[in-house]
């Protein structure tokens, strides 16, 4: 596809690509796909194929094999006596005899840990999953985290419907886990027509405004169902505990007084 749109002088980056591929991956990729949400970097094309790859054979190896026998053994002495039939072993078991043998691959049933048992997404270590890893729950805690389930939230989109009215405003905010696309549905917003798309990455500061030409619609699209937000304005002058103010006015430079007034 991408080469498709390279002939018709239409790129697509790389990162739209691995987005677009995680997105289409089978449920059963589930916990492939919060391992990659919570990874430090991000993957290649190339390391996205072969982490694939070793998942797909993973979740091969846990897939149990059994086969169903049946066996019957021939019927002697017709006409010997109603009723009558072989006997098998020492018991009185007249007629057919049939048994059935399960085999189980001794990889998925056995808990210890060896070379075909689950891997870690996290560590690479076999033996245990993701949420048994140690490390993983380590580098939670470092991450000042209390929430097991952080990678689940950030596998989901969160998509929003705004409507501004003229002069309307959205003051300045971050997203501090999630990345925003704004596509603007109806009307100008600021210096975007009808039409456009724009990128805010995870962390930055940004704003929307009406200048007055109407009402504007536009749709904005998160990936993470927990983006979070923070109000510029909230956060410096309504903290608690409060910022000094002295420094804020050096900071701003304004007077002391102003930002008295402001908190």
């Amino acid at each position: 596809m991408a080469s498709q749109l390279k002939g018709l002088d239409m790129e697509i980056s790389e990162g739209f690509l691995v987005h677009f591929i995680m997105t289409s991956l089978p449920a059963q990729f589930g916990p492939f796909k919060i391992n990659y949400n919570t990874q430090k970097e991000k993957w290649k094309m190339s390391e996205l194929i072969s982490m694939c790859v070793q998942e797909e054979e993973r979740l091969k190896s846990e897939q149990p094999d059994s086969a169903h026998v049946a066996i019957t053994g021939p019927s002697k002495g017709k006409g010997k006596g109603k009723g009558k039939g072989k006997k098998f072993g020492k018991g009185n078991v007249q007629g057919n005899k049939s048994a059935s043998v399960t085999k189980t691959d001794k990889a998925s049933s056995s808990g210890t840990k060896g070379s075909s048992g689950p891997r870690c997404h996290f560590c690479k270590d076999k033996g245990h999953m993701r949420k048994e890893c140690h490390k993983f729950r380590e580098w939670l805690e470092k991450k000042d985290s209390n929430d097991l389930d952080y990678g689940v939230k950030m596998n989901d989109i969160n998509s929003n419907s705004i409507d501004y009215a003229p002069w309307g405003v959205v003051p300045p905010h971050v997203h501090p886990r999630a990345t925003e696309i704004l596509t603007v549905l109806e009307g100008v917003l600021e210096f975007l027509q009808t039409g456009d798309v724009f990128v805010f990455p995870v962390g930055l500061v940004h704003y929307q405004r009406n200048f007055g030409h109407g009402n504007v619609v536009s749709l904005s699209t998160l990936n993470s169902q927990n983006p979070g937000v923070i109000t510029v304005a909230n956060a410096i002058f309504g903290s608690n505990p409060s910022i000094p103010a002295d420094l804020l006015a050096k900071a701003f430079q304004v007077d002391k007084n102003l930002v008295d007034y402001l908190q």
